[in-house]
């Protein structure tokens, strides 16, 4: 663990090898920090060059990332070959030689085509004939293998800040997904969920992220914790008995997002080890990083992952969704007209998009697919989803499953 007891493996660094932009912590501490083992990984991952940050990898796509394509840091990659292999397997057969060439080139900054991350999950899965393995993925992950975010979270004060750090610093990790966190007073959650389910291994996604957040806590915590409750956005993919083996408890499927809940007061737990000096450091560098970042959304994405999260709430009009994103109710509707749409097209676009996820991946019964989607009657759902589609919610399922 970083900061840890000094051995004479130790080495001493000038604290601006970190980063050019961090110099002026030198002005406020110490201008060496004690590192142990771990620095000599950290160090040469944060040396590595922030310009490989601008491509990304995938058999299909090498185009800069302005292309909007989504992606995540190559990290993963690394992660699944170790845990396919120490399972025994053939991680070369299972992933093909993409996913190793990846592996082998690149630093923790590249940027990695999420579908074809995502398909390598869907390939693990398929080729084992195991579905726990995402879920043992993630509470088995090495932080470390994350780079300077996974730093970050082990040198974080308090067990909340780690979650936090994975929270806001997401957006860096990993595009075109929803990042939350919310401390109450009793109850703690942290939130995930990637807004691209039209792309192959979304559910497998959902389930190794979630793992991967309650790694974080078992790890930082240096013991297993069972959440209060877990939130799945999608199906069971293996028995129940699966889950509960793994994650202590039988998660609540077919929500809006994914979430897992802890008790609050856990929040305040300090992590054993952490180097306070080396964690600012470590977040100064991370927001450098996110401040780098061109905007990834458009006004037309903001909406509706705001509409998403509130479907069925009183939390989805347009004066709600505009606060949330800081704008004047008229300014978000005349920047959605600039964009070819309205706020109601977005709205009904959505309730789309959910209304047939639940009729073609679940079995909730339309009077309960139509309060999810924040309607009052089976009646007014049935003839706004006629409108859509031509075909009663009935008619659609039965279609789709034929």
């Amino acid at each position: 663990m970083l900061g840890g007891k000094v051995t004479s493996r130790n080495i001493l660094l000038s604290i601006t090898i970190f980063s050019p932009n961090v110099r002026a912590y030198t002005k406020h501490t110490s201008p060496v920090i004690i590192l142990n083992d771990y620095s000599r990984q950290l160090i040469s991952i944060l040396r590595q060059p922030k310009l490989e940050s601008l491509q990304m990898m995938s058999p299909k796509q090498t185009k800069a990332s302005h292309t909007n394509q989504p992606w995540i840091r190559s990290g993963v990659i690394l992660a699944i070959i170790e845990f396919l292999e120490r399972e025994g397997h053939d991680a070369k057969a299972i992933l093909g030689d993409s996913a190793f060439h990846m592996a082998e080139a690149s630093n923790a900054y590249r940027q990695v085509d999420l579908e074809f991350m995502w398909q390598m999950f869907q390939a693990a899965v398929d080729a084992t004939g195991r579905h726990d393995w995402c879920l043992r993925l993630g509470l088995e992950a090495d932080l470390t293998q994350l780079g300077p975010w996974g730093f970050s979270f082990i040198n974080a004060p308090t067990l909340g800040d780690a979650l936090w750090d994975f929270v806001r610093y997401g957006p860096t990790f990993q595009t075109h997904t929803l990042w939350g966190m919310n401390r109450g007073k009793k109850r703690t959650h942290v939130e995930y969920c990637a807004y691209r389910k039209d792309m192959t291994g979304w559910e497998v996604d959902a389930e190794v992220s979630v793992a991967y957040i309650m790694g974080i806590v078992n790890s930082l915590c240096r013991t297993r914790i069972t959440p209060l409750e877990i939130h799945l956005d999608h199906a069971p993919m293996c028995d129940d008995k699966v889950y509960v083996r793994h994650l202590g408890i039988k998660p609540h499927f077919n929500r809006k997002t994914n979430r897992i809940y802890y008790p609050s007061e856990l929040m305040q737990k300090a992590v054993a080890g952490a180097d306070h000096n080396l964690y600012r450091v470590l977040c100064r560098h991370l927001d450098d990083l996110a401040a780098s970042m061109p905007s990834e959304y458009s006004m037309t994405e903001l909406v509706s992952n705001n509409i998403r999260r509130g479907l069925g709430s009183d939390t989805v009009g347009l004066d709600h969704v505009a606060a949330e994103l800081g704008l004047n109710p008229r300014t978000l509707q005349r920047r959605l007209v600039d964009e070819g749409t309205s706020f109601q097209e977005v709205f009904d676009r959505v309730r789309f998009e959910v209304a047939r996820y639940y009729l073609e991946r679940t079995t909730f019964d339309v009077l309960e697919i139509a309060l999810e989607l924040g309607y009052s009657q089976p009646s007014t759902f049935n003839r706004a989803f006629k409108r859509w589609t031509g075909a009663t919610p009935g008619a659609y399922r039965t279609a789709s499953r034929a």
